[in-house]
């Protein structure tokens, strides 16, 4: 099985994850990164999944918030104001069914 991901001109949206993903996978020739307004992440069945997305590698620093609790509301949200390398390490995320990461772009 392979990630789900959905796409538009301003809209990235992931489910359903059991692999790394990376900006790359969609915008293979954008080396520099991309330009994001927002990352905002739902999460799944379960209070306490945790999204980590770092920084243009699994080893880069911390973009994004790590908790996200159900029972505060159905989004952590996070604004940037620069071209970023989002890469969500899966292997230290933990995600329940009905997860949910959004990456708004700008443009």
């Amino acid at each position: 099985m392979a990630n789900n991901v959905n796409h538009d001109d301003k809209t990235i949206e992931i489910t359903a994850m059991d692999s790394d993903w990376t900006w790359i996978d969609l915008f293979p020739g954008a080396i520099n990164g991309i330009m994001v307004d927002f990352i905002a992440y739902s999460s799944g069945d379960a209070d306490g999944d945790i999204c980590v997305i770092k920084e243009a590698s699994d080893t880069g620093p911390a973009l994004f918030p790590k908790q996200a609790q159900k029972t505060q509301g159905p989004a952590q949200i996070v604004y940037y104001d620069a071209p970023i390398k989002p890469v969500i390490d899966y292997d230290k995320c933990t995600l329940s069914t009905g997860h949910s990461i959004v990456i708004r772009l700008k443009g």
